[in-house]
């Protein structure tokens, strides 16, 4: 989200504006969705936020989302799933929703083996 927020030249103003932050955020939010009612909250949200955001929504849609065709069908998928990135089934269910562990792991393995990069 940062690096959209920078290549649309908004990054400064969420950082200077905590209001215009909180609506970047609100975009992130949508991943605690559950996936059935992504396209309403998407339709929803895109109605509140400020219109220099709209390029952000765009981007989220065409990526992460997908594009609508006829008949609330999407007509183009998109390239991550809700399926895959969605954390509301992982949060409800009290799964982890980062990977933590994985990273433990290696900052051990690191300190171990003294090296940032161990080749065998």
């Amino acid at each position: 989200m940062r690096r959209q927020l920078s290549e649309n030249v908004l990054l400064q103003r969420s950082n200077a504006e905590p209001r215009f932050a909180l609506h970047a955020r609100m975009i992130v939010a949508l991943a605690f969705v559950p996936t059935d009612n992504l396209d309403e909250a998407f339709d929803v949200l895109s109605n509140q936020l400020p219109k220099e955001l709209t390029p952000i929504l765009n981007w989220l849609e065409e990526n992460y989302i997908g594009r609508p065709g006829p008949e609330s069908r999407r007509s183009r998928p998109a390239l991550f799933p809700p399926e895959i990135w969605s954390m509301y089934q992982r949060t409800i269910s009290g799964i982890d929703r980062t990977n933590n562990h994985a990273e433990a792991a290696h900052r051990r393995l690191k300190r171990e083996l003294d090296v940032v990069h161990p080749s065998i």
